[in-house]
This record gives C-alpha cells, sequence and structure tokens, in this order.
C-alpha cells in the first residue's frame, strides 16, 4: 500500500545552541534547580502538529544517569509545549544534553516520528571553610589561614571527572594580598602573610575568595585560568583585631629635682613606626609605686 504518512520535525526553542552550535550562555543552570524546557513540533508542510506527546529526556556530562530524569510535554494548538525539569543535586558539572523524542502517529496517513537535541552548562556553588585564623595579631605578625575550598556536595572540585586544584586569594580589608592552589585531592589550602608593621590597631577582616571559573561563571574573564570551569565564585571572611606596640620619647622631665617641688615631664606617645599616637592617656608612677 501506499504510505503517505507525514513527516515531523521537532526543536527546541529552549534552552536553545547559539549561532556555533555551542550551549547559550543564557542556559546555564545550577543544578538542584528547576531549568524550563520548551520544544515545538511540526510537519513537512511547516504546520504545527498538536496534542503531540514529546518525551524529554536529560543526559548528564559523563552520559546517562543511573536514575533516569525524564519529563512528557503535550503540543498546544501553536505546536509548541513546555514545562520545568528539576536536575538533580548531584548532576555532574559542564554540558549535560536533553533529547526530545516524538512518536509520530500510526497509520497510512499518520506521522512519521521524529527527534532533536540540546546542550546546556550545569554549574555548581562552592563553600570556603576556615579551620585556621587569626584572631589576635600584634602589627607586624606573621599569621597563616588554613581552611578547604570544596563543591557543594562536600567534594574537591574536579576537571574533565578527575580533582582539579583551584586558586584561592587571601585578601585583608578587602585588598588582595597573596594566592595559592588548593590540593587537588582535598581542596585544603594554606595561605601565609606578614602584617604590616604600619597596620592601624583595632577591628580587622581576613578573607578567602574563589573566583570561580573563567568561561562559564559570571563576571566572564574574572576566574583563574587555572580554575576548573563550572564552578561558581565564593569567599568567606573571619574578623580580627591588631595591637600595636607604642613607646614614650621623653622631651624633658629628667635630672635633680628637690623635695616638695614640682617637676615637669613632657613627651611624645609614638607607634612602633613613629606614628603619632593622639587622645590617649599617660600614666606617671614614682619609683615604680
Amino acid at each position: 500500500p501506499f504510505d503517505s504518512r507525514g513527516t515531523t520535525s521537532v526543536f527546541f526553542l529552549d534552552p536553545v545552541l547559539d549561532g556555533l552550535g555551542a550551549p547559550s550562555l543564557n542556559d546555564r543552570t545550577e543544578r538542584g534547580d528547576d531549568m524550563d524546557v520548551r520544544v515545538m513540533v511540526q510537519d513537512n508542510t511547516g504546520a504545527p502538529v498538536v496534542n503531540a506527546d514529546v518525551v524529554i529526556t536529560l543526559i548528564g556530562s559523563d552520559g546517562p544517569l543511573d536514575v533516569p530524569v525524564v519529563i512528557t510535554v503535550v503540543t498546544d494548538a501553536s505546536g509548541m509545549a513546555q514545562d520545568v525539569m528539576t536536575l538533580p543535586a548531584n548532576l555532574t558539572v559542564g554540558e549535560a544534553s536533553l533529547k526530545a523524542e516524538y512518536a509520530g502517529l500510526p497509520g497510512t496517513t499518520g506521522l512519521v516520528g521524529s527527534n532533536a537535541t540540546t546542550r546546556f552548562v550545569v554549574l555548581a556553588s562552592t563553600e570556603i571553610v576556615i579551620t585556621e585564623a587569626p584572631v589576635s595579631l600584634v602589627a607586624g605578625d606573621a599569621f597563616d589561614v588554613r581552611g578547604t575550598l570544596l563543591d557543594d556536595l562536600g567534594l574537591p572540585l574536579t576537571k574533565d571527572g578527575t580533582p582539579s586544584l583551584a586558586i584561592v586569594h587571601l585578601l585583608v580589608d578587602g585588598v588582595p594580598v597573596s594566592s595559592v592552589e588548593t590540593d587537588a585531592s582535598n581542596g585544603s589550602f594554606l595561605l601565609s602573610y606578614v602584617l604590616p608593621a604600619s597596620t592601624d590597631p583595632g577591628l580587622h577582616q581576613v578573607s578567602v575568595q574563589f573566583k570561580g571559573g573563567r568561561d562559564w561563571v559570571d563576571p566572564i574573564g574574572v576566574g583563574d585560568p587555572a580554575n576548573p570551569e563550572y564552578y561558581l565564585p565564593s569567599q568567606t571572611d573571619v574578623d580580627f583585631n591588631v595591637s600595636m606596640p607604642s613607646k614614650i620619647l621623653l622631651t624633658s622631665g629628667s635630672g635633680d629635682v628637690d623635695r616638695e617641688s614640682t617637676i615637669v615631664i613632657s613627651g611624645v606617645l609614638l607607634s612602633q613606626v613613629d606614628d603619632a599616637i593622639p587622645d590617649a592617656t599617660i600614666e606617671v608612677w614614682l619609683d615604680g609605686g
């Protein structure tokens, strides 16, 4: 018998590839979040296919998922269908895929099924935990900051499935002062710094910062080139106090004086870097009493 079935085409409207066939920067989703999915089905004349059941399957960047994630959508009068897909919280970061399949309609005057695929980018958050940091320092002291940089699952960051180092930066009062690579196997780091002798006394802040991936994480191009891609930036702050040694430079008050007489003592209170210290209270003792 003559087969007069029409052909069909499935198109992804969201997420959609760019003009070079790569995932769009607009289609980046953090794992564990919801993602909008839209498709269209047309026949060979360009007319919409109405009430078409389209099965959409999620495929991870490292292959099919152990626990399948599948949704079914039904096209409306315009041939379009949309729904929300929740990404697994443990989905591997990178370029994941969606496959849409329309089975068609049986019979000699039915429709031949079709399918389409698209890709999108899966991101993951990170967390910096500081396990050792200064509490109280004297200006000029050296100090260490220890901790770990891990992903949202508490695991080391990876690149192409392999544990990867990353760059973390040490900031003092918001100013970058040093950086170091993390241990690829466990995400640990050790940052060291010598506090300038001229540091003002009082409350200060030390921060450890991870700038995230370079090409797929906002702001684009800011992440260190050595960082594994697809990981979001993070920062953790810790406050600490700084004190500064002082000295008194006497300008008068030495020499002999009669009992019951008055002696005038004058001088200057200075920091260890010879800056004058104003509004301080000076106490004077005789013979240490």
